[in-house]
């Protein structure tokens, strides 16, 4: 059987995706499979699913490198480090791209890297550390958003998520913290390359912290896991 390089959607999880691939195929029903490489729900962009015999190379696909565009929205941090978690920390100020540049080129590294809560290695409660490592770090562009067009856009794809899990206290807290802070957000777009098993979510709160401001993973879109590209993705 061959390796399914497919477009997972932000809002369904890789089980979601793992079966809307078997009914859309009537080959895959009896068929053994599983994902190379997880995302987070509001993740989107290249997933691999491997079946059948190939099950058992599932680890060479599990480590292949991946690249990563990612928006990162400054002034703000949340419990997960994404927008579907609880505000816990705000402070907003002049940020200035040459500082986002400079900041972003010293994530380029090898360290050791603690899983952020609420992922699949930590749900027992367990902090999950891993080794990893950034290649390259491109700032492609910042932009602002309004506290009226973040809540709308944060409206939108938390309540896309399947499955309960604080989805209502999620943007019930969004919707008094952004009208208490009515003002524009800082967004900064960069494409990052690194080794498997890398949290983009992480990485968001580490710039943050090296511009001395709370920073959270905005948006995540997976656009290469080794020689598999999102130009080839399968969209179900």
């Amino acid at each position: 059987m061959p390796i399914f390089n497919i477009y997972k959607p932000a809002g369904l999880t890789p089980l979601e995706v793992l079966e809307k691939l078997r009914t859309s195929k009537a080959e895959l029903i009896r068929e053994k499979m599983t994902y190379a490489g997880r995302l987070d729900p509001l993740a989107e962009g290249v997933m691999l699913v491997v079946t059948g015999e190939d099950i058992a190379r599932k680890e060479q696909f599990l480590n292949l490198p991946k690249t990563y565009e990612v928006d990162i929205l400054l002034g703000v941090g949340t419990d997960t480090g994404d927008v579907l978690g609880l505000v816990n920390e705000f402070k907003l100020g002049k940020i200035d791209l040459t500082e986002v540049k400079k900041a972003s080129a010293g994530l380029v590294s090898r360290r050791w890297q603690t899983a952020p809560r609420y992922s699949a290695p930590g749900i027992d409660g367990k902090e999950f550390t891993k080794e990893v490592e950034v290649f390259t770090v491109q700032v492609a562009d910042q932009t602002e958003i309004s506290a009226p067009d973040l809540l709308l856009d944060i409206e939108k794809r938390v309540g896309e998520v399947i499955g309960d899990f604080r989805q209502a206290k999620i943007t019930t807290g969004w919707q008094k913290w952004l009208a208490d802070n009515n003002q524009m957000f800082p967004v900064v777009k960069i494409t990052i390359s690194a080794s498997s098993g890398t949290y983009m979510r992480v990485l968001a709160e580490e710039l943050g912290k090296v511009l001395n401001v709370p920073a959270l993973a905005y948006k995540i879109k997976r656009t290469k896991v080794g020689e598999y590209s999102i130009t080839d993705s399968i969209v179900l």
